[in-house]
């Protein structure tokens, strides 16, 4: 839990805060770890703008691929040309009182660069 609020170095960025901003809450568990990444799922209670981002990149664990959060000296997964960010579920009430629920399957781009991830460990 933490606040968040605009960046006021950068503009396009979000950051976290102790005590100024709008509040958010992540919840968060590792799914897999491999040597150098984790493969974590992860609830938003609130969802504010770059959340999951802001969040994990505070605590030193900036999402793979993310060039917006991440440390200067990151390097993402080989064949890994955007976030390792999906989101697999979402449920939400729409303004009119029905709740929407959707699903999706992890993307082929990420699938691949998981099966690497796996190969690693085994060598």
């Amino acid at each position: 839990n933490t606040y968040i609020e605009r960046d006021i170095r950068d503009r396009k960025k979000f950051t976290a805060r102790a005590l100024r901003g709008k509040f958010a809450a992540t919840l968060y568990a590792p799914d897999e770890i491999f040597e150098r990444a984790t493969l974590l799922r992860i609830n938003i209670i609130t969802g504010r703008t770059h959340q999951i981002r802001v969040h994990l990149s505070s605590i030193g664990y900036p999402i793979a691929g993310d060039k917006q959060y991440k440390f200067k000296r990151m390097l993402p997964p080989k064949n890994l040309f955007r976030q390792f960010l999906h989101a697999y579920y979402l449920k939400f009430q729409t303004p009119d009182g029905k709740i929407r629920e959707f699903k999706s399957d992890l993307p082929a781009d990420l699938k691949h660069t998981l099966n690497k991830l796996h190969l690693a460990c085994i060598k």
